[in-house]
C-alpha cells in the first residue's frame, strides 16, 4: 500500500519496488500480487499489469479483485471487448460489487454497447435506493459513455464522500487516456481541492 501512495506521488520506480518487495516478502498473498499489478498501471506499464493480474489469477481464476483490474487494463489497453468478459466473470464471483459494475458499465460503453451502460447506470441508481453505492461506481459508466458532466457529477459526490477513489486522481483516470478530460478545469479544480 506504501507503493500505492508513492504512485500518487508519481514516483513510480520507488512504487515498483515498494510492491516489489511486499510481494517478495509475501509470495502467497493474492491482494499483495495484484497491487504490484496495479502499481505497474499506475506507472504507465498496462502490459506488465495485465502479466501481473494473469499471474494471480493462474493460482485462483476467481479471485475478484484481480479480475476487476484485469479489466481496467485491457479497457486501457483498447481491448474492451475481452474486458466485458473478463468484467461480467468478475460480477458473476463477486455477486454484483457495485465498482465491478460500474467498471462492466464502463467496459460495455466503449466496446460500443452503450445500451447496456445506461442500463448498468440506471441498475445502480435503483440499487443505491437499497444498500450503499459508491458515486465511484457511476463514475466508471459515465467515463465509458465520454459523458463529462455525469462523470463530474459522480466525482464531486465522491469527493463529497471521502471515497477512496479520489485520492487516486493524479493517476486515474489514464493520463495516456483520458488526457482530454483531466485538463477540463473541473477536473485541475478537483486536484487543486486535494492538495
Amino acid at each position: 500500500w506504501h507503493g500505492t501512495y508513492l504512485s500518487i506521488r508519481h514516483r513510480f520506480a520507488e512504487a515498483i519496488a515498494e510492491a516489489e518487495r511486499a510481494r517478495d516478502l509475501d509470495p502467497l498473498s493474492l491482494i499483495t500480487q495484484t497491487q504490484v499489478g496495479w502499481i505497474y498501471k499506475f506507472a504507465g506499464r498496462d502490459e506488465d499489469a495485465i502479466t501481473k493480474y494473469r499471474k494471480v489469477l493462474a493460482v485462483d481464476p476467481d479471485f475478484s479483485y484481480a479480475l476487476s483490474h484485469l479489466g481496467g487494463s485491457l479497457m486501457d489497453t483498447g481491448k474492451a471487448g475481452e474486458a466485458v468478459q473478463v468484467l461480467e466473470r468478475a460480477v458473476r464471483i463477486s455477486r454484483n460489487n457495485p465498482s465491478m459494475l460500474g467498471a462492466l458499465g464502463q467496459a460495455y460503453a466503449m466496446s460500443g454497447r452503450r445500451p447496456q451502460a445506461i442500463q448498468m447506470l440506471a441498475r445502480l441508481q435503483r440499487m443505491s435506493k437499497e444498500r450503499y453505492v459508491t458515486p465511484v461506481a457511476g463514475l466508471y459508466v459515465c467515463l465509458g459513455l465520454d459523458n463529462r458532466d455525469c462523470f463530474f457529477n459522480h466525482l464531486e459526490e465522491a469527493y463529497r464522500q471521502r471515497a477512496n477513489y479520489v485520492v487516486l486522481l493524479s493517476v486515474l483516470p489514464s493520463p495516456r487516456r483520458f488526457g482530454a478530460l483531466r485538463v477540463d478545469p473541473r477536473f485541475q479544480d478537483m486536484l487543486r481541492r486535494l492538495q
